[in-house]
């Protein structure tokens, strides 16, 4: 599942690149929307099954996340994952959002330039889950829940300090 998502990533916005270039972005939403159109269809053929409604009972909500909180908090194991993907998250995962002006403005790219440092997201998620796949065999590594964040910020502050197109597609894939 995670290779199928990340290879979407990497064909995607290549393409998109490609298609921008070539017809416009207008083409891009329109064969977006087409894409969907198997999947809209394919949901009015689906009959769900009638389930069972059970009472749910919240004393209070704002207890209850407390002590989810104080869990997770108490839990090391739970903590330091979640810690990580929080700081992976507000400023890893944001790239999306300034890479089109980057790539423009600093970078000088067009629209072909833009969607493959676009999928460079995609290569290095990848090429990530595959490695963990093949080497968390005996369990996760600490190197890769400690270090490899490290490694992934310290790349992701390099890419705004340079406007070599390679190194900065290079650290995206990173």
């Amino acid at each position: 599942n995670s290779a199928q998502y990340n290879l979407a990533r990497i064909l995607g916005p290549a393409l998109a690149g490609v298609i921008m270039a070539g017809w416009s972005i207008s083409a891009c939403f329109i064969i977006n929307a087409a894409s969907f159109a198997a999947m809209v269809i394919s949901l009015f053929f689906i009959k769900p099954m009638a389930i069972e409604k059970k009472e749910i009972r919240i004393d209070n909500i704002f207890r209850n996340i407390g002590d989810g909180l104080k869990f997770i908090f108490g839990k090391p194991v739970l903590l330091m994952p979640i810690l990580f993907l929080f700081i992976a998250a507000t400023f890893a995962m944001n790239h999306s959002v300034l890479i089109p002006v980057y790539s423009e403005k600093v970078l000088g790219q067009a629209e072909t330039g833009y969607g493959f440092l676009m999928s460079m997201g995609g290569v290095g998620a990848l090429a990530g889950a595959l490695t963990m796949a093949v080497v968390s065999k005996g369990g996760v590594k600490n190197v890769f829940v400690f270090v490899f964040p490290l490694i992934v910020g310290v790349l992701v502050a390099a890419v705004g300090f340079t406007n070599i197109y390679a190194l900065a597609a290079a650290s995206i894939a990173v």
